[in-house]
């Protein structure tokens, strides 16, 4: 890393590896390209200048459900979060559909901000 130091960063050659990693079921990489995609803080990416375009935001969703279900603790809680919003938001009370709007997605990081508030 010293080599690199002053260096800026490419970061279309970042998320050209971390995509097919995370594809792969590396779960670090599902972790933070569904942080990248869904615009929550990525440690990786944190100064990252590519920002996800809007369609990117079903593929956070499914990271963040792969990733849950790969065992991560925190991305459990905010898929379990996505969906019990998504849920309310359809006024449904029979299956839960994953398929929500777009604008569902969006409150995704204010739900993870306002948990880590609350507590």
């Amino acid at each position: 890393m010293v080599r690199f130091l002053g260096q800026s960063i490419d970061w279309t050659a970042v998320l050209f590896h971390e995509r097919p990693a995370a594809q792969i079921g590396c779960l670090e990489a599902m972790n933070v390209t569904a942080n990248y995609y869904l615009g929550l803080p990525a440690q990786l990416m944190l100064n990252c200048s590519i920002n996800p375009n809007q369609s990117a935001l079903c593929s956070g969703v499914d990271y963040l459900g792969r990733a849950a279900g790969g065992g991560e603790r925190r991305f459990m809680i905010s898929f379990s979060r996505f969906l019990e919003v998504s849920a309310s938001l359809s006024g449904s009370r029979h299956a839960v559909s994953i398929t929500a709007g777009p604008d569902a997605f969006l409150l995704l990081p204010a739900l993870t901000f306002a948990s880590r508030d609350a507590v």
